[in-house]
């Protein structure tokens, strides 16, 4: 149960890494 949660976080964190990482590319565009 814990580890499922912990890669569930870990893909949170890496998708919201991206949309940030996306939006910063189009500013500065």
């Amino acid at each position: 149960m814990g580890l499922s949660k912990v890669m569930v976080g870990i893909w949170i964190t890496s998708d919201t890494y991206k949309t940030i990482y996306f939006i910063l590319k189009v500013s500065l565009v």
